[in-house]
C-alpha cells in the first residue's frame, strides 16, 4: 500500500518496472519499516511517515553502458521530478560499480554532486543565471543515500584487513551525497544448530561487507560518511575454516519479491544500510518538512556515534593516524534515528539554517566573502554551577558543493569544489576580540594543507578530530569534550569560506551570490541527567547572525 503503481518507473520505456531478482524489494521494505523483526515484534500500530517511488536504472538482463551511469541518474530524478514536481524526497540508490576511483570524482559521481547541488541536464550551470546580488540560485538541492559497496563474501576470510584494502566504489566518492557503509551488533545465533560457527565481527564494529577509504589520499572526502546495520557472517573452526554469509539471525529482514513463495527474505550488507539510512531521512523529513536537503544530512550525522569496539574504548583517540582511520572506516559512526530526531533535556541540538556569500568583488578583485558569527544561547549560569563535570559540544556543518564541470579542474581539491566553507569554535579563553582576530588571521585561500596560524585553537587537544580532518568534503563534524566551566565561555561559532573553482574563474563567476548552508549544534551534560539544559536553551533561543 506504500507503493503506488503509479510511482513505479523505469528509465527506459522497454525495461519492466517490476522487480525480478529480489534486491530492490528487500531495499524497498527496509526503507519503508526497517528490519522487520522490529516491526513483527511490535504491539503497538506501526506508523510509517512516507511513501516509496521507484525507478529501475538497471536492465533485468545485460548491463548499462559506462559512459551512460551518470545520463541514467539524470534521467530517474527527472521521471519521478515529472510527474510530481513538489513532494519531498530522498533518492536512494545501492547501485555501485568498482573502479579505480581512489577517491577521485568520475563522471557518475559528478552527476550526483550536480543533482544533489540542484542542477539538472548535462549543461545546467547557476552562474548562468541572470545575476541578483545576494540572491540564491534559483535551483532546488537535492538529498542522495548512496551505498558504499560491498566485498564479495568469498574474500570475508581475510576480515578485517581486505576491507581497509578494498576501495568504495563508485559513485560513493561524491561530496554531496551522505555515502553509507556498515557496522554489525549482530553476533548471536542458534548455536545449538551451528556448533562449529563463531561471528567475523564483533559486536559494533565494522561489517564483514563494508568497504572503506583508507586507501584514498587525504585531498578527498571522509567516505562513508555514516555507517548503519549490515549484518555479519561467520567462519567455521574446521581443520580448513570457510566463511559463510550469515546465519540468518545474523542477518536483516525484509520482504520478498516472491510473495506468493516467501514473504520474507534475508538481506544485509551496504544496501540495507543505506535504506536504513534513507529511513531515517524519511522520517526526518516528515517530522520537519521546512529543513533543507543539507540540514537533514547533517542531522544523521548529528545522531551519529562511535561504539566502543570502534573507539577501542577510548574517548580522545590518541593519534591523527588512528584518528583518519576511525573517520575512513566508519565515516561519523552508527546512526541513530532517536538521536537524529529529537533533542533531549540533556542533550538539547541547535538546528540553524543560513546563507553565505562564498566571494565579493571589492576593488575590481573576486576575494573571499565574510564570516557568519553564531553566538551560541548557552545557559552560563547552569553551565558554570555543573564546575569540573565533564560535557560535550558536537558541532556538523552542511553544505552541497557545485562540482568543476571540466575534469582537468578534479587535479586540485580546490578547483573540484565551487567554494568550501569551514567552521571554528571561541576558546575556553578566548575573548571575543582575540577569537575573531584568530579567524581573521586564517590563511583561508590554503585551508586544504591546515598550516598552523599564528594564533592557533588554545582548545585544539579537546577536539575528537581536529581541524585537519574535519576539514576534507563538504560535510563538517566533530566533538569537542571539556569541562562545564569551560564550555560556558565557548559560545561562537564562526563559519566561514575557503577558495574554490568559483573563485578561480572570475570571468564567469557572479560575485555576492549567497550558498546555503545547515549549522547544527548539540550540548551533551548526560553525566548529569538530573540537570535541565534544554529549557535553558529554549528560553533565549533567538539566535542571531552577525556578519563581521
Amino acid at each position: 500500500p506504500l507503493l503506488d503503481p503509479a510511482d513505479m518507473h523505469a528509465v527506459l520505456d522497454a525495461w519492466d518496472k517490476t522487480d525480478r531478482r529480489g534486491h530492490g524489494s528487500e531495499m524497498a521494505g527496509l526503507t519503508l519499516y526497517g528490519d522487520l523483526r522490529t516491526p513483527l515484534t511490535c504491539r503497538d500500530a506501526y506508523r510509517v511517515p512516507h511513501l516509496l517511488e521507484s525507478v529501475k536504472i538497471l536492465p533485468d538482463s545485460g548491463a548499462n553502458l559506462p559512459h551512460l551511469y551518470g545520463w541514467t541518474c539524470d534521467e530517474a530524478v527527472r521521471i519521478v521530478e515529472q510527474r510530481n514536481a513538489d513532494a519531498t524526497r530522498t533518492f536512494s540508490m545501492m547501485t555501485t560499480v568498482i573502479g579505480p576511483t581512489a577517491g577521485w570524482p568520475s563522471e557518475w559521481s559528478a552527476t550526483i554532486d550536480r543533482l544533489a547541488f540542484g542542477l539538472q541536464g548535462p549543461n545546467a550551470d547557476p552562474l548562468d543565471l541572470p545575476p541578483t546580488d545576494y540572491d540564491i540560485p534559483r535551483v532546488t538541492p537535492r538529498l542522495f543515500v548512496i551505498a558504499a559497496g560491498n566485498i564479495p563474501w568469498p574474500q570475508w576470510a581475510a576480515y578485517p584487513r581486505q576491507n581497509d584494502l578494498e576501495s568504495i566504489e563508485d559513485p560513493g566518492q561524491s561530496w554531496n551525497a551522505l555515502t553509507v557503509g556498515a557496522h554489525t551488533d549482530l553476533i548471536e545465533f542458534d548455536r545449538d544448530r551451528w556448533p562449529g560457527l563463531r561471528p567475523l565481527a564483533t559486536r559494533g564494529s565494522l561489517s564483514p561487507s563494508s568497504r572503506t577509504s583508507l586507501m584514498w589520499p587525504d585531498r578527498w572526502p571522509i567516505k562513508p560518511d555514516v555507517v548503519a546495520e549490515g549484518g555479519n557472517g561467520c567462519i567455521d573452526g574446521a581443520a580448513n575454516p570457510e566463511v559463510t554469509v550469515g546465519p540468518e539471525d545474523l542477518r536483516l529482514i525484509s520482504t520478498s519479491h516472491e510473495p506468493a513463495r516467501t514473504q520474507l527474505a534475508e538481506s544485509g550488507d551496504t544496501s540495507a544500510a543505506a535504506a536504513e539510512v534513507a529511513r531515517i531521512c524519511a522520517h526526518l523529513q516528515a517530522r520537519y518538512p521546512s529543513y533543507w536537503p543539507e540540514t537533514v544530512r547533517a542531522l544523521v550525522v548529528q545522531g551519529a556515534g562511535y561504539t566502543q569496539a570502534m573507539r577501542l574504548d577510548q574517548r580522545i583517540v590518541p593519534t591523527q593516524a588512528d584518528r583518519r582511520t576511525l573517520l575512513r572506516r566508519y565515516g561519523h559512526g552508527r546512526v541513530s534515528m532517536e538521536s537524529s530526531l529529537n533533542s533531549a533535556l540533556y542533550r538539547p541540538t541547535i538546528v540553524q539554517q543560513e546563507t553565505i556569500v562564498p566571494y565579493v568583488l571589492e576593488d575590481n578583485a573576486l576575494r573571499l566573502g565574510r564570516m557568519n558569527i553564531h553566538n551560541l544561547p548557552w545557559p552560563k549560569d547552569e553551565l558554570e554551577k555543573l564546575g569540573e563535570s565533564e560535557v560535550s559540544l558536537k558541532i556538523t556543518l552542511s553544505y552541497f558543493i557545485q562540482p568543476n564541470p571540466s575534469r582537468r579542474g578534479w587535479q586540485s581539491k580546490f578547483r573540484y569544489q565551487s567554494h568550501g566553507l569551514r567552521f571554528a569554535v571561541r576558546g575556553a579563553s578566548e575573548t571575543e576580540e582575540r577569537f575573531h582576530q584568530r579567524i581573521n588571521g586564517i590563511k583561508r585561500d590554503e585551508m586544504g594543507d591546515d598550516r598552523d596560524e599564528s594564533m592557533p585553537d588554545p582548545d585544539n587537544d579537546g577536539w575528537l578530530l581536529r581541524r585537519t580532518l574535519r576539514s576534507q568534503g563538504a560535510l563538517h563534524s566533530d566533538t569537542w569534550y571539556g569541562l562545564a566551566s569551560e564550555l560556558a565561555n565557548k559560545s561562537e561559532i564562526a563559519v566561514f569560506p575557503v577558495g574554490g573553482w568559483w573563485k578561480e574563474l572570475t570571468g564567469r563567476t557572479q560575485p555576492n551570490r549567497r550558498v546555503r548552508y545547515a549549522l547544527v549544534v548539540s550540548l551533551d551534560v548526560s553525566t548529569n541527567i538530573d540537570v535541565d539544559i534544554y529549557t535553558a536553551i529554549a528560553n533565549q533561543i533567538v539566535v542571531p547572525v552577525d556578519l563581521v
